[in-house]
């Protein structure tokens, strides 16, 4: 392998955990559109999180994928794991946690 392949496969090692965070900020930006268009009131569509503690739900969202991706990474590459059946659970605990999210109510349930 050469040197600029090496790096190439170095360099997108964050790549998952990027597109994860821009997914967030796409969803958050998109929802202005339904505050401008008067189908959500302006009161309703604001976050009532501090700055602090949005930066905990951000770092805490950044640290649950890098402890949980290392090991489920370390499991996939096993040649003995069959890995449609990984990528199946992982993706019901991913929809699992979202839904919580989703009907979380305040700071310390969205933890």
């Amino acid at each position: 392998m050469s040197a600029t392949t090496a790096w190439i496969f170095v360099s997108t090692i964050p790549a998952p955990w990027i597109a994860a965070e821009m997914g967030w900020i796409v969803a958050e930006y998109g929802r202005q559109p339904w505050t401008v268009d008067g189908i959500l009131p302006t009161a309703l569509s604001v976050s009532h999180l501090s700055v602090t503690q949005l930066l905990l739900t951000i770092a805490g969202f950044a640290l649950f994928y890098t402890v949980l991706g290392i090991p489920i990474a370390r499991f996939s590459d096993r040649s003995t794991t069959n890995r449609p059946i990984l990528i199946g659970c992982a993706l019901a605990v991913w929809s699992a946690m979202t839904a919580l999210c989703g009907v979380a109510q305040n700071f310390i349930q969205l933890l």
